[in-house]
């Protein structure tokens, strides 16, 4: 199931981080306690062909037009909020998918309206009950795989404990 497979990929990143010792005991707990008090919601999905690598970097545009898609390894069958992390997470930290040469173009403004965006044009996304909690999830599952990867990023600690609300950073 979605929750499963959400949930399972959690684990597998919290043992990780568990063994590398990148992360306060505490600050594990209460991502347990989150996860195992809200994984519920992600009973429900629709699940499709989704692709989650939806940075500007990887659309070619001629004129005001799209023409091309890159990076296909990010697309699985997913439940179709799963984009709305990477989107919320552009929204957060818009030079995190721009590529080097990019950066120094990406302006913030550019980025505040993408949420907004998506749900005018894509509501489906949006039709999930308890959507925000969905989204925190995803998050926790994005940000620990990250923790392992780099464990010293200090940014990664502090929004898992801003996503397990009262824990502080």
């Amino acid at each position: 199931t979605w929750r499963e497979k959400i949930v399972s990929k959690i684990e597998q990143s919290k043992l990780r981080v568990v063994k590398q010792g990148s992360l306060r005991p505490e600050l594990i707990q209460k991502i347990e306690t989150f996860v195992e008090a809200n994984a519920l919601v992600l009973d429900e999905g629709t699940m499709a062909l989704t692709y989650f690598d939806v940075h500007f970097d990887n659309f070619i545009v001629r004129g005001d037009q799209i023409v091309g898609m890159l990076d296909f390894e990010r697309t699985d069958i997913l439940s179709i909020d799963y984009v709305l992390d990477v989107v919320q997470r552009m929204v957060n930290y818009p030079t995190k998918y721009a590529s080097e040469e990019a950066e120094v173009l990406v302006r913030s403004e550019d980025y505040e309206d993408l949420m907004g965006w998506y749900k005018e044009y894509y509501p489906e996304l949006f039709q999930f009950p308890n959507l925000e909690t969905r989204l925190k999830l995803y998050a926790i599952q994005h940000d620990l795989q990250q923790r392992y990867y780099w464990p010293d990023v200090e940014d990664l600690r502090k929004e898992l404990s801003r996503v397990v609300i009262g824990y502080p950073a």
